[in-house]
């Protein structure tokens, strides 16, 4: 399975253990660390890696909920719904 992981390039918790045993257990798995400037152009970012040649694409990056910024993880895959379809610029040319 080829697996890519957005993740945030300043953490305040370090999860390199945790993105070295998804590696472990994945044919392929590229680790992107995103700027803060990269995470608010996202759609921009995953059209220049090519997001779609990808099984399933994991987003831990900070979110919104009620104003303050949070941390979760999204899983995405070709076989079920997109969530890329959430970030506008991704789809802006089609």
């Amino acid at each position: 399975m080829k697996v890519m992981l957005l993740v945030m390039d300043e953490q305040r918790v370090i999860l390199d253990r945790l993105y070295d045993i998804v590696q472990q257990n994945c044919d392929e798995c590229f680790i992107y660390r995103l700027s803060k400037q990269q995470q608010l152009n996202l759609g921009s970012f995953l059209a220049s890696v090519d997001y779609q040649t990808f099984d399933r694409v994991v987003i831990f990056l900070p979110g919104q909920a009620s104003g303050h910024a949070t941390a979760g993880a999204q899983v995405h895959s070709r076989a079920g719904l997109s969530g890329t379809r959430c970030v506008p610029e991704l789809h802006a040319g089609e």
